[in-house]
């Protein structure tokens, strides 16, 4: 939960229980000293939104370029809100970032999101309607020399 004009509320540093629905989440700490514009709250797992991330094997190609190799990945996540009312879902994932310059990363797809060209986090906001299922899909080609080996899992 991201709760801003928390000012407000007149928090002060210090533990909290956490309740989600009558149920006991957990403890967080208040660090309100160092909080900016937003106060985060971490409400734990919701075991009636299911996400499934799925790398989408038949448009996975490897190929040869020279002396380059070239794999695309493709990506497929899907979203199911089980809950009897609308939710608001964040839903992130990233795009790699090569720190090599023999390692490129390009073609990159990515649907729907919005993207931060820096950190190449995808952002969707998806307004989930009751008993609903979104799917959203990115992808992107890595280009690197065939005598190195990379991990993309």
């Amino acid at each position: 939960a991201t709760l801003s004009n928390w000012e407000s509320l007149n928090l002060i540093p210090g533990e909290a229980n956490v309740y989600f629905e009558d149920a006991f989440i957990g403890k967080i700490y208040f660090d309100t000293d160092t909080t900016k514009e937003e106060l985060v709250v971490g409400l734990g797992v919701d075991p009636q939104i299911s996400v499934k991330r799925e790398d989408k094997r038949d448009f996975k190609a490897k190929s040869f370029f020279g002396n380059n190799r070239i794999v695309s990945k493709n990506y497929e996540i899907t979203l199911k809100n089980n809950r009897n009312k609308t939710v608001v879902v964040k839903l992130q994932d990233r795009v790699p970032i090569s720190g090599n310059s023999e390692i490129k990363v390009d073609e990159v797809e990515t649907g729907t999101a919005q993207v931060d060209k820096e950190t190449q986090i995808l952002t969707w906001e998806i307004n989930l309607g009751s008993g609903s299922q979104v799917q959203e899909r990115f992808s992107y080609r890595v280009k690197y020399p065939k005598r190195r080996r990379i991990n993309l899992e």
